[in-house]
């Protein structure tokens, strides 16, 4: 906003803001419309069941593998305290 005493050059700095951001505006709706052009709805995937894919797999084996290690290392010191005879 200008500081000076002349009314005529304070609206023209309004008017052109105004424009800018009502130019920015239409760029936004512009690129919204070319971003969903050609791309399928996710409205109807949002009812059907969750699938996790290949990270829910991983996700499993993980921990099986996580609770395989620790059931066989407790049972590996288990097995070393009762050689030693250790209580």
């Amino acid at each position: 906003m200008t500081t000076s005493s002349d009314p005529s050059g304070a609206w023209k700095a309004l008017s052109t803001a105004y424009d800018s951001v009502a130019l920015l505006r239409k760029d936004l709706s512009d690129e919204k419309a070319n971003a969903t052009r050609g791309w399928p709805s996710f409205t109807s995937a949002s009812t059907s069941k969750p699938s996790y894919g290949i990270s829910g797999l991983i996700a499993i084996a993980g921990l099986t593998i996580g609770s395989i290690v620790a059931y066989i290392s407790d049972s590996a010191i288990a097995w070393a305290r009762h050689w030693l005879k250790l209580d």
